[in-house]
């Protein structure tokens, strides 16, 4: 089954930085965010009403994420950032 929902959301601490270390496993507690309203798909809002639950439907998923944010120095000068990532896992 393919859903191909869009699910917008939004990070409020940018520049959050991690030290990862080399075949040492990092997990990272999920938990759901995202919307929907009265104009969304009925399949839309029955799959966010579950992982805001806690539960993801069996499958195999496939997410793309991307973000793109500026920061601001103390002069106004602005830098921007663009940075995307595809991660796959499967739920049983």
């Amino acid at each position: 089954m393919t859903r191909n929902f869009e699910i917008p959301s939004v990070m409020d601490t940018p520049l959050i930085t991690r030290i990862l270390e080399r075949n040492v496993p990092y997990e990272e507690v999920y938990t759901s965010g995202g919307v929907y309203d009265e104009f969304s798909e009925p399949k839309l809002v029955e799959f966010m009403k579950q992982t805001m639950k806690g539960h993801f439907p069996k499958g195999h998923y496939i997410v793309k994420g991307s973000t793109d944010f500026y920061t601001e120095d103390p002069n106004e000068q602005k830098t921007e950032y663009k940075s995307s990532a595809t991660i796959e896992f499967n739920v049983q």
